[in-house]
């Protein structure tokens, strides 16, 4: 394997994550406001993680570290 294949490996591994936890929070939080969670609704969220994540756990790090100080 090259590094190039290794890195399409993690991102994709990485969206695949982020995009899971994305839909198993939105169905909880929609199940709790009684509100229906449609996934035709969320693709475009879905779609954009394809692009965002690592820069969403990057912040979510940040700001774990930053509230521990």
């Amino acid at each position: 394997m090259n590094i190039l294949q290794i890195f399409a490996i993690i991102w994709i591994l990485g969206w695949l994550i982020s995009s899971g936890i994305y839909v198993l929070s939105s169905v909880i939080k929609a199940k709790n406001t009684g509100r229906e969670w449609s996934f035709k609704m969320q693709s475009h969220n879905i779609a954009a993680m394809l692009v965002a994540w690592p820069f969403t756990v990057a912040v979510y790090v940040y700001a774990r570290i930053r509230s521990k100080k």
